[in-house]
């Protein structure tokens, strides 16, 4: 290929957002979900490593649950 760039797949997709090979591949309205719709399912969700990484932060800080600490903070 010379002169364009090549677009990147679902499966591609999938991996660069922490998920598994496929998992936007299910079954919509009796068919296998297009690529425009797995392309889309992606775009709406959240990186795995990035809602791994905050669930630990919230856990290893309780503080940062409570409110009124939020509050009290400069």
């Amino acid at each position: 290929m010379t002169g364009g760039l090549r677009r990147l797949t679902p499966r591609e997709c999938e991996r660069l957002q922490g998920f598994p090979d496929d998992w936007t591949l299910v079954e919509w309205r009796g068919k296998p979900a297009s690529n425009t719709q797995r392309y889309k399912a992606v775009g709406n969700s959240m990186a795995v490593p990035v809602v791994r990484w905050i669930g630990r932060r919230l856990v290893e800080e309780p503080a940062a649950n409570d409110a009124a600490a939020l509050v009290q903070r400069p």
